[in-house]
């Protein structure tokens, strides 16, 4: 919302070359996100008896992914600067509150020796977001502007319930860093101002996990933390309608569409097994560790398509 405020304030003459103008900004809307995560695990070994005994076949390799779709109620504040042709905006969103999700998990071995694996089920997890921007534009000529600037992104979900890919674990993913992009205006007379925009992103990605279990059952399993560290990019494509209320209040309505890519990350998973893992029999135990598992192939797909609507108040 801020950047669309200014595109439209920007395609105006300023009362004076040298005149500040600030805009103080809230807005309300709905974003859709979907996030794809698939990746592919190497073969593990079971090594016995504290790595003095036979190594046998664990798990076979495997594709592993994960994803969901859901829909949060935002809340935007927004503040802008604008000197001469420059302006200077932040952002932050934030949902107005948490929503709970279905997250589609799956597992599966691929053909070879080892225990078979496969698995597909959904858990419910809890989402949350955190969304912030600065941008800095520059209006080129009439309304052809310029801008770049840097955005954080960052969801959580927190478990619901067990599954076999996930457990109990709950998820952190962060983008960040910079984009660059480019708007064009129309002014209807009195009636507001049409822009479009579309930039292009390259962002630090980050995913890990907590509330990871530190010790196995006796007779269990259970995964180490999975987190890697990676980049992405993508375009987002906006469309904003801008327009004049009374006196120094302004609204806007806005929908952006936003595509980021992330491929070929890799990292590894450490399984914990329990010293009883291998023997139904509490009174016999059978220490075992396990290789650890190579994760490779890490691909995820985060889009986002949002609408919103607000106001702003211009201060000069």
């Amino acid at each position: 919302m801020a950047v669309s405020g200014v595109l439209f304030l920007c395609s105006q003459p300023a009362v004076s070359d040298s005149d500040f103008r600030y805009l103080l900004g809230l807005s309300v809307g709905i974003r859709n996100i979907e996030f794809d995560l698939d990746s592919m695990g190497s073969p593990s070994f079971f090594v016995l008896n504290d790595g003095n005994g036979p190594v046998i076949p664990a798990t076979t390799g495997a594709r592993q992914s994960f994803d969901f779709e859901e829909s949060l109620y935002t809340a935007g504040f927004s503040g802008t600067l604008i000197y001469d042709r420059f302006s200077l905006s932040a952002l932050v969103e934030l949902p107005l509150q948490a929503e709970d999700t279905s997250l589609h998990t799956s597992i599966a071995s691929l053909p070879g020796a080892g225990v078979p694996i496969n698995d597909v089920s959904d858990r419910d997890s809890e989402l949350d977001r955190f969304d912030v921007g600065l941008t800095l534009g520059y209006r080129v000529w009439e309304g052809l502007s310029v801008f770049s600037g840097y955005k954080h992104t960052e969801f959580d979900l927190e478990s619901r319930e067990y599954n076999l890919l996930l457990s109990n674990k709950d998820q952190n993913y962060v983008e960040e860093g910079f984009f660059i992009g480019s708007s064009y205006a129309w002014q209807f007379g009195n009636k507001g101002s049409l822009s479009l925009s579309i930039a292009y992103a390259y962002l630090d990605t980050e995913f890990s996990e907590s509330n990871v279990a530190k010790e196995p059952p006796p007779f269990g399993f259970v995964f180490d933390e999975f987190a890697y560290n990676g980049s992405s990019n993508g375009l987002s494509y906006g469309a904003h309608w801008s327009g004049r209320l009374t006196g120094q209040w302004l609204y806007t309505v806005g929908l952006k569409y936003q595509s980021y890519n992330s491929n070929n990350n890799a990292t590894t998973l450490q399984g914990l097994f329990g010293d009883n893992f291998l023997s139904q029999d509490p009174a016999v135990s059978i220490p075992v560790s396990a290789t650890p598992i190579a994760v490779t192939g890490i691909d995820t797909k985060h889009t986002d398509a949002t609408f919103s609507a607000g106001i702003m108040y211009m201060l000069q």
